[in-house]
């Protein structure tokens, strides 16, 4: 209870530190601004926080695009690691994040109920196209020659998303691209229905208030969830919650305050929980045939491979997405590479770095 207080505390402290500051019309997302910060949450970075200099851009960059609720700051380890493993690294925060521009009331109220699915999904390909316009800037400022391009968790969304808008820039992407991966993506962001034997999100979970949703969203996802015998991938097998846990939950060492450095939990409320309400769901499904099994898509990014990886004590919604994705992929003959990694959670890059 002690614990729980005090991260009310600090959510509330951290609630009205960050306001919304003037927004830029969708039109100039050329110009619109990405932290790419991995340190702090003060000061609007001038360049990427990246983890080495590569005067001949031959080094492979990763450019990770986040998920929901932590931001750059959950990336700092992998920031401060890839040297050693000879990567730079970039993870520029979404809009609604420390140091971006935020969303405009007319990109917010396309997913809302009502609004028509067609109308939705360009303006969630919009999004795809102000991240794919800030990778270009990368390459062109920086020399890259190299990219990797993955979106972890709600980030797999919006990768997506940028996948799908690759005609919308103007400099062959595809050329510089040597893969790009969905990492750990979530069955609510592509519409995927729960399975028959049942499903519990707390971000989801309407008998909770929208700052309880987000504290219980911020304890389960770090857990570690050891779904027996995954080989079989039965959905009677799948935890939904832990009763006990077996491991301690990826940052269970850190203190509020300090957990808080690299989250942003006002976010959900402010628009990024749509991505993945149930009435997100008909936007996701359309995004789901887009970016696996749209002919024109992959034909666009030419030989650009791509894949899924995913923690396989990963919460449910990671593993019974890759599940459905892998028995689709295999139906409709477009295979796509999933690849498993075993005692592995949803915050890999916390506890299994160098696996990840």
């Amino acid at each position: 209870m002690e614990t729980e207080c005090q991260y009310l505390t600090a959510l509330n402290a951290q609630r009205s530190q960050y306001t919304l500051k003037a927004s830029q019309p969708i039109a100039q997302c050329k110009r619109r601004r990405l932290r790419a910060e991995s340190h702090s949450h003060t000061g609007i970075a001038v360049r990427p926080a990246t983890s080495r200099d590569d005067e001949e851009g031959e080094y492979l960059t990763i450019i990770m695009i986040q998920g929901h609720a932590f931001h750059s700051g959950a990336m700092t380890r992998m920031l401060e690691m890839a040297p050693s493993l000879g990567y730079r690294f970039i993870c520029p925060n979404r809009g609604l994040y420390p140091g971006s521009t935020p969303y405009t009331k007319d990109e917010t109220g396309v997913f809302q109920p009502g609004r028509p699915t067609e109308e939705a999904v360009k303006g969630y390909l919009k999004q795809g196209e102000c991240l794919l316009l800030f990778v270009d800037n990368m390459i062109g400022e920086y020399g890259l020659k190299r990219v990797l391009i993955t979106g972890w968790s709600l980030g797999a969304g919006f990768l997506s998303a940028m996948v799908c808008s690759l005609k919308s820039v103007e400099e062959p992407l595809g050329v510089l691209t040597v893969l790009y991966t969905y990492s750990d993506p979530p069955s609510p962001v592509y519409g995927v229905p729960d399975p028959p034997t049942g499903g519990w999100a707390p971000l989801f979970d309407k008998t909770l208030t929208i700052e309880e949703r987000q504290i219980a969203f911020g304890d389960w996802v770090v857990q570690y969830f050891p779904h027996p015998n995954i080989e079989e991938k039965n959905p009677r097998n799948l935890i939904y919650k832990n009763a006990t846990q077996t491991k301690a939950k990826t940052y269970a060492d850190l203190p509020p305050a300090k957990f808080l450095e690299m989250a942003d939990f006002t976010a959900g409320d402010k628009g990024d929980s749509v991505f993945g309400e149930k009435e997100f769901a008909r936007i996701g499904r359309v995004m789901w045939d887009l970016t696996f099994f749209n002919a024109e898509t992959r034909r666009a990014w030419q030989d650009v491979q791509f894949g899924v990886i995913y923690g396989e004590e990963s919460t449910w919604t990671v593993v019974w997405e890759v599940w459905r994705l892998e028995m689709e992929a295999m139906e409709k003959g477009m295979p796509v590479r999933c690849i498993g990694m075993p005692g592995v959670n949803h915050f890999g890059q916390g506890d299994r770095l160098t696996e990840v």
